[in-house]
C-alpha cells in the first residue's frame, strides 16, 4: 500500500532536488489533493474522471510554456 505520509516525504525530497537544480515542476500532488478524498478506484489508482482532470492540469501547464 501507499500512504500519504510517504508521498509527502517523496514530494518534499523531489522539491528540494528540483529547486536546487533550477528545474520547474508541476505540483500534481497538491492539485489532486484539493479534489477531495473520493479520488481512488482502489487504494492507489485514480478514477477516470480524476485522471481526466489531472491530464487537463498538466496540459494547461505545458500550454503556458509556449
Amino acid at each position: 500500500r501507499r500512504y500519504s505520509r510517504d508521498l509527502e516525504k517523496y514530494n518534499a525530497a523531489a522539491d528540494i532536488i528540483m529547486n536546487e537544480s533550477g528545474i520547474a515542476g508541476i505540483d500534481l500532488y497538491s492539485f489532486t489533493k484539493a479534489l477531495g478524498s473520493d479520488v481512488f478506484c482502489d487504494h492507489v489508482h485514480f478514477k477516470e474522471e480524476i485522471r481526466t482532470l489531472q491530464a487537463a492540469f498538466i496540459a494547461g501547464y505545458l500550454q503556458s510554456l509556449k
